[in-house]
């Protein structure tokens, strides 16, 4: 941190590291359920399962944007490639 540079609660900069923004989502009943069942299974809540589903799209995007080509690998299987997001 530059020399006579502080954080602190009233400092507009540590202020906007904790701005948060409110989505309202509809989705149908089946989606919904997935969405439910994925944040019981890893006991985290509904907004933690949309901010790691958005962090995965955002790398799956970045490295399509690349030209990469992304694989599913299962052992003893053939690989699958996921063409489109």
């Amino acid at each position: 941190m530059p020399q006579g540079l502080a954080l602190n609660r009233a400092s507009p900069i540590a202020m906007s590291a904790r701005a948060r923004t409110r989505f309202d989502v509809t989705l149908n009943e089946r989606l919904a359920q997935d969405f439910d069942s994925l944040a019981r299974t890893e006991g985290v809540n509904r907004a933690e399962i949309f901010k790691r589903a958005l962090a995965a799209y955002k790398v799956l995007k970045q490295e399509e944007n690349k030209g990469s080509q992304i694989l599913i690998r299962e052992d003893g299987q053939m690989d699958r490639r996921l063409i489109a997001l």
